[in-house]
């Protein structure tokens, strides 16, 4: 296993994305999530625990079996920091810690203009 990058991303060209979306695209069931949106809040709820050095995007299954997309902050050594209990304002449950989030806005169903042509 390689080690851990605390400094992982970075910015690429619009051709990398483009040629990474449309292989993807390629390949996408119809019916498959081509994307995800989260507001702001979520990435600033997460970057504000202590600790916070980064976000994980866990990639998961929902109940309608769909690709999913799970958020969760991570220390400088890729640890996921757990139960923040001042953080619940995002909770879908409206309780419990906020060590995960999760219900962006899944396209499809809702889709942003011109998603055909992404970049």
């Amino acid at each position: 296993m390689s080690k851990f990058n605390p400094n992982a991303g970075k910015a690429i060209s619009d051709k990398v994305a483009k040629e990474e979306i449309d292989k993807f695209e390629k390949s996408r069931k119809k019916d498959q999530t081509k994307a995800t949106f989260f507001n702001r809040k979520v990435f600033e709820e997460l970057l504000a625990k202590p600790n916070a050095a980064g976000i994980w995007v866990i990639y998961g299954e929902n109940s309608d079996n769909k690709l999913t997309s799970v958020l969760a902050a991570a220390t400088e050594d890729g640890k996921i920091i757990k139960d923040n209990k001042e953080l619940k304002s995002l909770s879908a449950e409206g309780e419990g810690d906020s060590t995960f989030y999760n219900y962006g806005g899944d396209c499809p169903p809702i889709c942003p203009p011109d998603t055909e042509e992404w970049v």
